[in-house]
């Protein structure tokens, strides 16, 4: 509660800055919105691309750098329900999918922590393709994009189900900034 004369923290509904109230008068102060840094963040991922190219070596791993992008466009893809996936999949990451998010939450998110050459689902594995690497970049742009515009509160992820869209653009920037760090463009 709120004291004469006092302040009182109250959290904003979009949760993005915090509100004073001074005697029922409410004063915002000027302060970045999540949103404006999230979309930061991924207008920083989107630039980093330009560093890629199709002669980029990784610093471990098997891929290729259009391998790489491919994989990290069927990530997203795949996420927002855009690919189909099988059964036995949706079954397993619905039964078991929370429990690797909290394990990615133990990390807070951080690339370093996460082990290198990890075993991915074979939805997410790159496939050959007859797009050029310039067409696989530009579609891995307007995936980001589609992601930084993202404004529901929750997203139906189609692996784990229904989840905060702060985890998911979480999830999707620790991925693809993993990705990015293992081809040395972060």
């Amino acid at each position: 509660g709120s004291s004469p004369g006092g302040t009182t923290n109250k959290p904003s509904k979009s949760l993005t800055m915090r509100v004073f109230v001074f005697n029922d008068l409410i004063v915002e102060p000027i302060v970045e919105p999540k949103s404006l840094i999230c979309s930061m963040i991924y207008d920083s991922l989107t630039d980093k691309l330009n560093y890629l190219d199709e002669e980029t070596s990784p610093k471990w791993g098997k891929m290729n750098s259009f391998q790489m992008i491919n994989h990290c466009n069927n990530f997203i893809e795949v996420s927002l329900g855009n690919q189909k996936i099988s059964l036995w999949t949706r079954l397993f990451g619905r039964l078991f999918g929370k429990i690797f998010l909290k394990y990615l939450k133990s990390l807070d998110f951080d690339i370093n922590k996460y082990p290198k050459n990890s075993k991915t689902l074979k939805e997410f594995k790159s496939f050959s393709s007859e797009e050029t690497f310039l067409n696989q970049k530009n579609r891995h742009t307007e995936n980001i994009k589609i992601v930084k515009e993202l404004k529901s509160h929750f997203t139906i992820h189609n692996i784990y189900g229904n989840i905060e869209t702060s985890l998911f653009k979480k999830l999707v920037h620790f991925h693809t900034s993993y990705h990015f760090n293992q081809f040395g463009i972060l």
